[in-house]
């Protein structure tokens, strides 16, 4: 099993207060992703040579509740403002603006969500369909697994937006870079150290759990 070493961090929690990986006190030990999801948002799938980060079913269902009801609301926008009397017309622009807004949100949580694949066969990992050769692409896209050090694993406490809403802890799973980029894989609510240490398993590379 991989090694997850707990790196102590300072009481403000920027950096690490003592290690002797000095690449631990040049990343940051910031979220790269504040506030998160307090429910399990991804999942990582093994296929033969490789693990691929996708959508959890709760993602999919989440973007839904958005997604749905708005396009149902711009579907029914112009057929409510014709068969209403007098200022249907207003009920329907409002139907239409809601609509759109609502559903354009949950449609893009959908599409603008990317697998992230991990190919231990041909030692590179990117977001997307295929790893795009002849370079140029950043690293927050693709790159190669042997410029992977570490993975990092952050908690953070996030209040609930809503009132009576409870706060939860959303953790955070980032890749390391060896010269101290961070590249984020996944930040949600669920427990995602198992997944870490098998992706580390694949990379052969510790996991740094950043405690205060």
């Amino acid at each position: 099993m991989a090694e997850v070493r707990e790196i102590r961090l300072n009481p403000s929690g920027t950096g690490a207060a003592q290690s002797d990986d000095p690449l631990t006190s040049l990343v940051s030990w910031q979220p790269m992703v504040p506030g998160g999801s307090n429910f399990r948002t991804q999942r990582l799938h093994a296929t033969p040579g490789c693990l691929v980060l996708r959508r959890s079913l709760g993602g999919i269902l989440f973007a839904c509740v958005f997604a749905v009801p708005g396009t149902l609301a711009v579907l029914a926008a112009v057929p409510l403002a014709l068969a209403i009397d007098g200022d249907g017309w207003m009920f329907g622009g409002f139907m239409l603006v809601w609509g759109a807004l609502f559903g354009g949100a949950g449609w893009y949580m959908l599409l603008s969500h990317k697998p992230l694949c991990f190919d231990a066969r041909a030692g590179v990992y990117f977001r997307g369909k295929a790893y795009v050769h002849g370079g140029g692409q950043p690293k927050e896209r693709q790159g190669a697994l042997a410029s992977i050090q570490a993975l990092q694993l952050l908690a953070e406490r996030v209040r609930g937006s809503g009132r009576g809403s409870r706060s939860f802890t959303s953790h955070e799973l980032n890749l390391v870079l060896d010269d101290g980029f961070r590249v984020n894989v996944m930040d949600h609510g669920g427990d995602i150290e198992e997944c870490a240490r098998q992706l580390a398993d694949l990379l052969d590379v510790p996991v740094w759990k950043g405690t205060r």
